[in-house]
């Protein structure tokens, strides 16, 4: 099967900046891919240092993100502890 690239000229320029919809709809991916919290945690830092003010909506999914990832390894523990114990 044959790859094909576009050059870098024939994609165009983007048109708008990313706003607090977009970083949070980044964010919640995060979360519904597996708990991603460190792409997550870089996510809001990008948004951040653009200059966009992150809402209720933007927490709630950063929040979301972390405690998957707690639970998860949360878990991870208890299983490990629970196989040396036997």
């Amino acid at each position: 099967m044959l790859a094909i690239s576009l050059p870098p000229r024939a994609l165009p320029p983007p048109r708008c900046a990313p706003s607090v919809f977009s970083y949070s709809a980044a964010i919640s991916a995060c979360d519904k891919c597996g708990g991603r919290a460190d792409q997550a945690l870089a996510i809001f830092g990008q948004m951040e240092a653009a200059g966009v003010a992150p809402n209720d909506v933007t927490y709630n999914a950063l929040i979301s993100t972390l405690v998957r990832v707690r639970v998860r390894v949360r878990v991870r523990v208890r299983v490990r502890v629970r196989v040396r114990v036997s």
